[in-house]
């Protein structure tokens, strides 16, 4: 019996930890793949611009509406800002079947955490959604 309880616990304790799961994606879904990349220019201290940046690229891939905006299976919108020397290349793309709306704050959340996560910018896919957020030499 202490072995069960023991197993029990040790169960909880790991599934509570799993990695693999992003507790603030939409519906539950778990995370598909994420990747930060290993090379290339880094944020260089400019989080807060890039968030900017984040922000207004997804105003514009949602065409400012409340509402949202329907995209498409494959669809992809990419956005270029220029962060002083440097610029962020931004894309939001729908990696799921058929069509969905996605609102700014959704695909704001997505960005940052690209920013936020990765010192080198990333790519993370879910479900429905694959958010880039990618630091690079040269403007746009």
């Amino acid at each position: 019996m202490r072995f069960t309880i023991y197993f029990t616990a040790v169960a909880a304790t790991l599934a509570s930890c799993s990695p693999l799961t992003d507790r603030n994606a939409e519906n539950g879904h778990t995370l598909a793949k994420r990747s930060c990349f290993s090379g290339g220019e880094t944020w260089n201290g400019r989080q807060a611009d890039a968030k900017t940046a984040a922000y207004n690229a997804c105003r514009n891939f949602v065409l400012a509406s409340e509402a949202g905006v329907t995209y498409n299976s494959g669809q992809i919108r990419n956005a270029c800002t220029n962060i002083g020397s440097n610029r962020v290349n931004f894309s939001l793309k729908l990696v799921s079947g058929g069509s969905r709306i996605i609102k700014s704050a959704e695909c704001i959340s997505g960005l940052y955490k690209e920013i936020e996560g990765c010192d080198r910018g990333g790519r993370t896919s879910y479900a429905n959604w694959e958010y880039t957020s990618d630091p690079n030499a040269g403007n746009c």
